[in-house]
């Protein structure tokens, strides 16, 4: 999944965020979309390390 969006996504980097920032919140977004899609709880206030 993460291969299929390097290659078709290249987000620019600007003062507000980097690519390599761009590309991993693209990446997390994408994955709760398919999480979600497949009827699993997603928690957005868990926090782990």
């Amino acid at each position: 999944c993460r291969a299929a969006l390097t290659a078709d996504f290249q987000p620019l980097s600007d003062m507000r965020a980097s690519a390599a920032y761009r590309q991993d919140a693209a990446y997390g977004l994408l994955l709760r979309c398919f999480l979600e899609s497949q009827g699993c709880a997603v928690n957005l206030r868990g926090v782990t390390a």
